[in-house]
């Protein structure tokens, strides 16, 4: 199996939407539906209002299996400020309103894990506190502001849970918006930490992490895993659009440009 990694689309903005059309029609072209698998992971719109346009956008694309996750410019129209009207809306457009983290998507023998890193932030008062639940709200708040994110306990708990009913041979790709990976404290994901315990605890069942969100096109070897950040597919800040061929079978990575 392949693993054909998109992020920070940002379809809205017109020139990233030119070079996701092109991108679209070369995986198309290039790529297999019967043995590759299309992971976005976040900001697949530039605001929330793009987001019917950025569905037309990735519509071709439909002869294969495409799993994603939101990123922050998803959930509200603007990168700072999120509103839990557009989870809701992004969870109908997208899930059908079936929107559960984590996402659990078993393709042959691969788990497909997607995680929500900015939905706990409506959950908490800024900033949110990442090692206990005991403030959380039962109600979410309506808007949630900053570009940081935060799984939060039940969505850790949840993940802990499906990596240890894993059945033997079965391996894990794990794809969420934020970098679990230390970097810009504006931009991290919260907790970091505590994710990093839980994927080393069972990096034996692991294959690999996707993410973006800081449009920096890397692979981190700090971690016990894999951990490709992919950039941004859509180019939101110049320079050359990134895609990332992953393949699993034979342990191979390829850093591909349209």
């Amino acid at each position: 199996m392949r693993i054909i990694h998109m992020t920070d689309l940002h379809i809205g903005v017109d020139r990233c939407t030119q070079i996701i059309k092109n991108m679209v029609s070369r995986i198309r072209n290039d790529f297999n539906p019967d043995t590759d698998v299309v992971v976005i992971s976040g900001d697949i719109a530039d605001t929330a209002e793009s987001r019917t346009l950025a569905l037309a956008t990735l519509a071709p694309l439909t002869p294969f299996r495409i799993l994603m996750v939101p990123g922050n410019h998803d959930y509200g129209h603007s990168g700072l400020g999120m509103a839990w009207e557009c989870v809701q809306d992004f969870d109908q457009d997208v899930y059908g309103g079936n929107g559960h983290f984590p996402k659990v998507d078993t393709i042959g023998d691969i788990t497909f894990i997607g995680l929500d890193s900015m939905r706990e932030k409506f959950f908490w008062d800024d900033p949110p506190d990442p090692y206990e639940d005991t403030n959380r709200r039962t109600k979410p708040k309506p808007t949630a502001e900053g570009l940081q994110g935060c799984l939060g306990n039940s969505q850790r708990n949840a993940l802990k849970a499906i990596l240890q009913g894993l059945p033997s041979g079965q391996k894990a790709v794990l794809y969420m918006h934020h970098d679990p990976v230390k970097g810009q404290i504006a931009m991290e994901l919260l907790d970091r930490v505590q994710l990093k315990t839980i994927v080393g605890d069972h990096k034996s069942k692991i294959a690999a992490l996707l993410c973006g969100h800081t449009h920096k096109f890397r692979v981190h070897d700090s971690w016990p895993i894999e951990s490709y950040n992919g950039g941004t597919s859509g180019a939101r800040d110049g320079g050359e659009p990134n895609l990332r061929l992953i393949d699993l079978a034979n342990a191979s990575v390829t850093e591909q440009f349209d």
